[in-house]
């Protein structure tokens, strides 16, 4: 029978026990086990084949249990939990669309809807088991407000790694290493090492650290074995091999002059209409041929036959003069005449 349960700890090494204290009622409610008496699961039948998902249409439905519905997308997918389902969730995990993506929150549904998720072989408490585990691992603040608990050190993967980089976040860090001459280790490191995204959380540099060092876990926090990352001892003070920094690539050139001296008349003709065309950009602005080449310049020019016909085209730069600078270029498709008129490189 569903009911709300005070949690004791139970001393299992798995299973995401609560830490040695005992604590106030917790608000989860824990999903049937199959024996209880009918409950009003409500309905998600309109979730079909063609279906509107946070993830795009979707190409594959399958209905679990009364109540929740699993989606496939050609990009991602989840499950759909009904109303009744998902107020059964605590606040402090639950998504109020009712969606949970299939990486990291479907383990919030297998834990309080266990019994929807069970599969051959499998039983409803190893089901919530592995479901809460999961919840522990990915969303351990939210499982600790919504238990009124605190996770100790080894039971959640995400919030030991919190806490190494907490702990960490003044040192130098590994990011990187590879084998050197002499039994030596070059080592990329940056101070905090990376996010949670994998940048760079400080600008990198090299070091050169004897492998001997490198391999030895006295310099590696105990926390840091869920990083895996070498921790720099300030104290050893070890080469610094960076390389220097790149030479800054030279400004492209841009050419703003326009001679018609050449030209006939007709050339002429044909160039100030090219000139006069609007161009409209990604930003919403509007401006002709003649304002880009006045305020952005030409970078160089170039024409590609095709099908026995020859276009032409001016590259210009992307931002106008005193802008930063960008390697994006676009091209200007115009007539054989302004090609001619304006002093650009071809290539």
């Amino acid at each position: 029978m569903s009911t709300n349960q005070k949690r004791q700890p139970k001393g299992l090494e798995t299973g995401g026990q609560f830490a040695p204290d005992v604590h106030a009622e917790s608000t989860i409610v824990l999903g049937d086990d199959g024996d209880s008496p009918a409950i009003n699961y409500g309905d998600v039948s309109n979730v079909q084949v063609g279906s509107r998902t946070p993830w795009g249409t979707a190409d594959y439905v399958s209905h679990m249990a009364p109540g929740i519905v699993s989606v496939s997308t050609p990009g991602h997918g989840g499950v759909k939990l009904s109303p009744e389902r998902n107020r059964r969730i605590p606040p402090a995990l639950r998504q109020s669309s009712g969606w949970y993506e299939e990486d990291c929150e479907v383990y919030i549904p297998m834990l309080f809807h266990p019994e929807a998720f069970v599969r051959d072989g499998q039983t409803v408490k190893e089901v919530r088991q592995f479901g809460e585990q999961g919840v522990i691992n990915w969303f351990p603040e939210q499982y600790e407000n919504a238990c009124n608990t605190t996770l100790a050190r080894g039971q959640s993967r995400s919030k030991d790694e919190q806490t190494w980089r907490k702990i960490h976040e003044d040192d130098e860090v590994a990011v990187s290493a590879s084998y050197a001459e002499n039994d030596m280790v070059k080592v990329t490191v940056c101070r905090g090492g990376r996010d949670d995204a994998g940048r760079y959380m400080s600008e990198e540099r090299e070091i050169l650290v004897p492998k001997a060092d490198y391999d030895d876990p006295k310099f590696r926090h105990p926390l840091g074995l869920h990083h895996g990352s070498f921790v720099v001892d300030p104290s050893k003070n070890y080469p610094d091999v960076t390389s220097p920094p790149a030479p800054p690539k030279p400004p492209t050139p841009r050419f703003r002059e326009i001679s018609m001296a050449k030209l006939t008349v007709q050339q002429q003709i044909r160039a100030e209409r090219d000139l006069g065309k609007r161009y409209r950009f990604a930003d919403g602005s509007v401006q002709s041929v003649r304002e880009i080449i006045e305020s952005c310049g030409i970078a160089g020019k170039s024409s590609r036959e095709t099908n026995g016909r020859r276009a032409y085209y001016l590259r210009h730069a992307s931002e106008a003069e005193g802008q930063p600078a960008t390697d994006t270029f676009y091209a200007l498709d115009v007539s054989k005449a302004l090609w001619d008129a304006v002093s650009a490189p071809a290539s």
